[in-house]
């Protein structure tokens, strides 16, 4: 288990979605790279957390829509399964 750095504990708290908040913070305390809260796409499409460098992103279950982002791999909490299958894809395109 890792420590959670200030800087992320303060993108942690631009989160809306507690869903998406606890699986980040999960990922996080495995020692993933740092994430960007409210990431906005090149298209300006918003993602509730995203890791740009390796282009992967959660969005809360409650999405209208997932955006389909060229190169991305989008999912919702539901659709990431747990934070360790997020943790493993970070991982691979880190």
């Amino acid at each position: 288990v890792v420590d959670i750095s200030a800087a992320m504990r303060d993108e942690l708290d631009l989160l809306e979605d507690d869903t998406v908040r606890s699986m980040v913070e999960a990922v996080l305390s495995l020692g993933a790279p740092d994430f960007v809260a409210g990431h906005e796409t090149s298209d300006g499409l918003p993602l509730e957390a995203a890791w740009p460098t390796q282009h992967i992103a959660v969005v809360p279950d409650d999405a209208a829509a997932v955006p389909a982002v060229g190169g991305w791999d989008v999912r919702t909490v539901a659709g990431w399964g747990d934070h360790e299958q997020l943790r493993q894809a970070i991982e691979e395109r880190s």
